[in-house]
């Protein structure tokens, strides 16, 4: 059995009937001819998720979203590697700062070219994964800016917003500067 058939089978169920032989491709090029198969609404960064998953030694979760995303690597500052638990500066502000991940980030976006008619310029970050965070970057965005927003679409509680104010207590971080936005 291969590692991917429970990934393949949910697309399958969510999707409908693909022609995909398992043993036709491995690592990366599995990904590729698996998605390459499907309605092409899973963008880069996904590609690069499922790829990375498949490389690690540990369960791992990606969340799928329900609607269509822009791709975010056009939006890139400067190209990092693709690495399990670090996010990236997708704008550079002076007001405040931004932190997302996953269908949030593209809401951040499109958020920042409000803001900025306004005369306000916010930083986005993606922070691309919520555990392992990129406590770095959290970290860097605490000290250069006055203000982070984060976003997530889930429950506050327990959630990607609580995790950046732990990881920045952790660091001895100024928190304060941290507004959770999410659903109650």
């Amino acid at each position: 059995r291969h590692p991917l058939e429970p990934v393949v089978n949910e697309f399958r169920r969510t999707w409908g009937e693909n022609l995909l032989d398992m043993a036709e491709a491995e690592g990366r090029g599995l990904v590729e001819a698996l998605l390459d198969r499907e309605p092409n609404r899973l963008g880069a960064e996904f590609r690069d998720m499922l790829a990375l998953s498949m490389t690690l030694k540990q369960p791992s979760v990606i969340r799928i979203p329900r609607e269509q995303t822009p791709d975010l690597y056009k939006f890139r500052t400067q190209r990092a590697p693709f690495a399990l638990g670090k996010g990236e500066l997708l704008a550079a502000g002076k007001h405040g700062a931004i932190l997302a991940y996953g269908v949030m980030t593209a809401k951040a976006l499109q958020a920042r070219e409000m803001l900025l008619k306004e005369g306000l310029d916010v930083a986005v970050a993606n922070a691309r994964f919520a555990k392992p965070l990129d406590v770095d970057l959290t970290v860097r965005l605490s000290k250069e800016y006055p203000w982070i927003l984060t976003l997530e679409d889930h429950a506050a509680m327990g959630g990607f917003g609580g995790a950046v104010l732990e990881a920045l207590s952790l660091r001895n971080a100024d928190a304060s500067k941290v507004k959770i936005h999410a659903i109650p």
